[in-house]
């Protein structure tokens, strides 16, 4: 289908106009703020979607939009409630039978390529969108294995960190020592130097007795003349007794010496004890970190694979894609292509859809410098009707083909 009429009622700057198509390049020239970009939004806001709230033109309270193509015509109008609101009303959708269409936005889809109502749809996009746009386009769905790339290559990030808290660990084995043995040992030595010392203390306690009984009885001699003979007597039945040699303080240096060992030994085990399972446990994160490197491995394989696809089914020239999705375009990345190549490949892309309405619009038509001219020839291969704004003057010589319009302040010359 090819458009035929537009006309525009009180919308924007723009009061009452229609504007008849016949050639395949059709171009609004003008200063900026004249109408130009508004007679293409008229045309998207024809097909449904959000238009601003000033779209219905100041002073009136009610407008409209009507698209003829040669087989068809859409209809959409505005109007101001009683608090000033615009509303939209129904959109009317007239079939190629004639009839009015019960559900006309979806059978409006049927005939739309996104590229119609918005010439900067590529551009506009950024990359996680444009690569899912060229995956739907040629029917690779990667999602699924996308989501699993995310999840596994989150897992396997957290088990890199915690393999690397775990850091040098040693599991040279280390036996415990039994330090109540020890201290048993001990404490029986202690208890045999008690018994001998104790033995030894009564003894010589009884001794100091008796030597001190020997030793005031000597000093009263001279009052006990009387009684000497007797304490003679006595003392040579009690002769001086000796002191006995108490033991020497046990050495237990070699005893504590192996105790305090065994407690550094046993310190060293339960530390070997407490490796032993961090190492075991860095060894299981370890392994479920091949396990999911690996099945990363796999997934991007897959992915790869399903994304090579993309350039079997590719039937653009000089469009090429990588395993990641990302596209080149007449050698030229993604990022830095240019508006004018941007336009040729958007252009390309249009032609992957339905025919459809046969229509294209190009707002600032300028930036493509002269080869706007070639648009005519695109616009005849491809059997459509394309619609671009120019900021500036007619020129004096237009070739043939063109349908020139001159925008000035909302009307038409």
């Amino acid at each position: 289908m090819k458009i035929e009429k537009l006309v525009i009622k009180n919308i924007g700057i723009i009061g009452d106009q229609e504007i008849v198509f016949n050639k395949p390049l059709n171009i609004f020239y003008g200063e900026v703020r004249q109408g130009k970009t508004t007679i293409l939004n008229a045309i998207k806001w024809c097909f449904g979607g959000k238009f601003p709230d000033d779209i219905i033109k100041h002073g009136e309270s009610r407008a409209s939009i009507e698209l003829h193509f040669d087989k068809t015509f859409v209809i959409r109008k505005f109007r101001k409630d009683k608090h000033g609101v615009t509303k939209a009303e129904k959109i009317e959708f007239v079939d190629e039978s004639g009839e009015l269409a019960d559900k006309p936005s979806s059978a409006i889809e049927k005939f739309l390529n996104p590229f119609l109502l918005d010439q900067n749809h590529l551009v506009d996009m950024n990359e996680p969108s444009r690569k899912r746009f060229f995956v739907d386009l040629f029917g690779v769905d990667t999602s699924e294995i996308d989501k699993g790339l995310n999840i596994l290559e989150k897992e396997a990030s957290d088990l890199r960190v915690a393999i690397k808290a775990y850091g040098d660990i040693s599991i040279e084995k280390v036996e415990p020592i039994n330090i109540d043995v020890l201290k048993e040992e001990k404490k029986k030595f202690l208890s045999d130097y008690e018994k001998e010392y104790n033995e030894n203390y009564s003894h010589n306690e009884k001794a100091r007795r008796i030597n001190d009984e020997r030793d005031r009885g000597l000093k009263k001699v001279d009052e006990l003349k009387r009684a000497i003979a007797t304490i003679e007597e006595w003392i040579k039945g009690h002769p001086e007794q000796k002191l006995m040699e108490m033991p020497s303080v046990p050495d237990t240096s070699d005893i504590d010496s192996k105790i305090n060992d065994a407690v550094a030994q046993n310190a060293r085990y339960e530390q070997y004890i407490k490796d032993k399972g961090r190492a075991s446990l860095k060894a299981s994160d370890q392994d479920d970190l091949s396990e999911k490197e690996e099945y990363i491995r796999d997934l991007r394989k897959k992915k790869a694979s399903l994304l090579s696809e993309i350039n079997d089914k590719c039937t653009i020239k000089d469009l090429v894609f990588d395993d990641a999705g990302n596209f080149e375009y007449e050698g030229t990345t993604a990022g830095m292509l240019s508006t004018s190549q941007l336009m040729r490949l958007s252009g390309e892309l249009s032609k992957l859809y339905p025919e459809g309405f046969g229509l294209e619009l190009m707002d600032r038509g300028e930036s493509l410098g002269k080869s706007i001219f070639t648009l005519i020839e695109r616009a005849k291969e491809q059997e459509k009707t394309i619609l671009a704004t120019v900021v500036g003057e007619q020129p004096a010589e237009v070739p043939e083909g063109i349908g020139v319009f001159v925008v000035e302040n909302g009307k038409i010359k």
